[in-house]
């Protein structure tokens, strides 16, 4: 594999900034999952200490996805992040966190497409609930706590679903506000939050 140049965008939650910064990176050809909307590829990034190099890369099957998507998805799991900081100071049985997500342009391609990327996390993943009411037939306590935490925390006004990742290390979460703006069009608002609670 040839390494490729590329720009790495990083966000910080709490100052509401995006870092850019040049880097090389090895990225396999063929992806090793695909999805509705995006294939994931494994990423090195050899700047990293050895231990932490392996990374997932998303790519959007569609060439023309709105390029913003890449960045709210970004912020959305940064204000999770922060979210699952608040929850842990409660001292819950156990402890949660979510996987710190960056944006890589690829300069040496055509368009410089942008890939969502992430630490890759070995293990087996499971899919706690989605945007819409679904809970897992694991039914388990921690992830669905942590959704009520998030609407008790913000009082009222967001609610952090869709959470999945191993065992309660998160990631790739969606957002409802009740005003239903923001946060993509997984956001489905006051019904989104309604649908949590029937389920819930």
């Amino acid at each position: 594999i040839t390494p490729e140049k590329v720009i790495h965008y990083r966000y910080e939650a709490s100052t509401d900034k995006w870092t850019q910064t040049p880097g090389n990176v090895l990225l396999e050809a063929s992806p090793f999952d695909e999805g509705c909307m995006r294939a994931a590829f494994f990423m090195i990034d050899p700047a990293q200490p050895k231990s932490q190099q392996k990374y997932v890369a998303k790519m959007s099957k569609n060439p023309n996805e709105d390029k913003t998507v890449y960045f709210t998805d970004v912020e959305m799991q940064a204000l999770a992040k922060q979210f699952a900081e608040q929850f842990n100071k409660r001292t819950p049985p156990k402890l949660i966190d979510f996987n710190d997500a960056a944006i890589v342009k690829c300069l040496e391609r055509r368009g410089q497409p942008l890939l969502a990327v992430e630490p890759y996390m070995g293990g087996s993943f499971s899919k706690y609930s989605n945007n819409y009411g679904f809970v897992s037939y694991d039914d388990r306590n921690t992830p669905q706590a942590f959704s009520h935490f998030t609407y008790c925390q913000s009082a009222g006004k967001l609610l952090i679903c869709d959470i999945q990742g191993v065992g309660d290390k998160y990631t790739d979460p969606q957002i409802h506000s009740r005003d239903g703006k923001g946060f993509g069009k997984g956001n489905l608002g006051h019904k989104g939050m309604l649908k949590f609670f029937a389920s819930h």
